[in-house]
């Protein structure tokens, strides 16, 4: 039986072209730059295992990941640009709507 913080084996991952490494989502590492130079996915799972990656909110990005992000702007207009700005920042590959509904 593995412990909490060893890889089972088990864990689901997704392909990644031949060649590249797999994308991950690590908290703390905000910019592309950074995401480039952290360790990948599989080192990651291998030296912490599974488990702890999970509860550390270390996970690899399918293929293809977008992540959407809607944002309210209503009465924003001095606070636009950083949160834009911010969002770019994560590294994530991200389609932002931004709304004005009036409200």
């Amino acid at each position: 039986m593995n412990s909490p913080n060893q890889a089972s084996g088990n864990e689901r991952t997704s392909a990644s072209p031949a060649g590249e490494a797999p994308r991950i989502w690590c908290p703390g590492v905000g910019t592309a730059a950074e995401a480039d130079a952290a360790p990948d996915y599989e080192t990651l799972r291998r030296l912490l295992g599974a488990h702890i990656c999970r509860r550390m909110g270390i996970y690899e990005l399918p293929t293809g990941f977008v992540l959407s992000v809607v944002i309210p702007i209503y009465n924003e207009l001095h606070t636009i640009e950083e949160v834009v700005r911010r969002v770019r920042g994560t590294g994530l590959p991200v389609e932002m709507v931004l709304v004005d509904d009036g409200s």
